[in-house]
């Protein structure tokens, strides 16, 4: 319980969130930001063969918080890994897109919006034995990644894992929820597959495609739909780990949470659903 009441609001390393790269900037300091990023992933291990990890991450308008996580995932740790940003929904050449390629990142273009075929098409270009997915408004921890891999060599038979998600959001309420989000994820475990944050999730690349990856028109709920399927894989495990867990933004509507919850469990299909987003 202490460390839900210590994870109200970031983490102390990026607590200045502008600094951090959280934000609307000039062109200048867009760039300068860019350049910082891009020594970071330079410093990286050159990788001389598939690497461990393929972390897929969807954008589509995500300038506001895409320095920051960018810079988060610079700083991995673990040196086993590739990062894949599959831009979507939005003309080839976008903001979004130049950012993550000027800040030193692999960027797929995907002219086709949605969030399931974003995936999917991260999911086909992943050459790692792990696939981990996150969102382009999410902070790390800089041992993430070595974390998650600690997971699998204590539990070598998993399919599939999740991690808590904290908020970067000030609303009290917001926060409140997401932690009783992430306190239904601790009790229920592997039973609470539809409480997986997709921006903090992993699983075996191969189990996934032998699933069928992801449902390319869905638009909610994409990741649980695909551990669903990878439970007869094997084990699906919830990380309770701190450094396991990420911090994302409040971007969605609270309202539109619930909203999309309610009809997930009532059975409607992911792809009617569309939820909003506070841009």
């Amino acid at each position: 319980m202490s460390f839900l009441l210590s994870s109200f609001g970031p983490p102390e390393r990026v607590r200045n969130l502008e600094e951090f790269g959280v934000g609307t900037f000039s062109s200048a300091e867009c760039a300068a930001k860019c350049a910082q990023v891009r020594g970071r992933m330079q410093r990286r291990h050159v990788l001389r063969g598939p690497p461990m990890f393929s972390v897929i991450v969807p954008v589509h308008k995500e300038t506001r918080y895409l320095l920051a996580t960018l810079r988060s995932l610079a700083e991995q740790t673990n040196q086993s890994a590739e990062f894949i940003i599959v831009s979507n929904g939005e003309p080839m050449g976008n903001l979004t897109q130049r950012i993550a390629e000027s800040a030193g990142f692999r960027v797929i273009h995907r002219r086709q919006g949605g969030v399931g075929g974003a995936r999917q098409e991260g999911l086909l270009a992943a050459r790692g034995s792990i696939v981990v997915t996150t969102d382009g408004d999410t902070l790390h921890h800089p041992d993430w990644l070595n974390t998650i891999a600690a997971e699998w060599r204590l539990h070598p038979g998993l399919a599939g894992g999740f991690g808590w998600v904290h908020p970067l959001g000030e609303s009290s309420w917001y926060q409140l929820c997401i932690q009783l989000q992430n306190l239904s994820r601790s009790v229920q475990g592997e039973t609470f597959v539809f409480g997986l944050a997709e921006a903090n999730s992993w699983f075996r690349r191969d189990a996934a495609l032998a699933a069928g990856g992801y449902d390319s028109r869905s638009r909610y709920a994409e990741g649980a739909s695909l551990m669903k399927k990878l439970r007869s894989f094997g084990p699906v495990s919830c990380s309770t780990a701190e450094h396991a867990a990420v911090f994302t933004s409040d971007r969605r509507l609270l309202t539109d949470r619930l909203r999309v919850y309610a009809k997930y469990m009532m059975g409607y299909s992911p792809r009617t659903m569309q939820p909003a987003f506070v841009r």
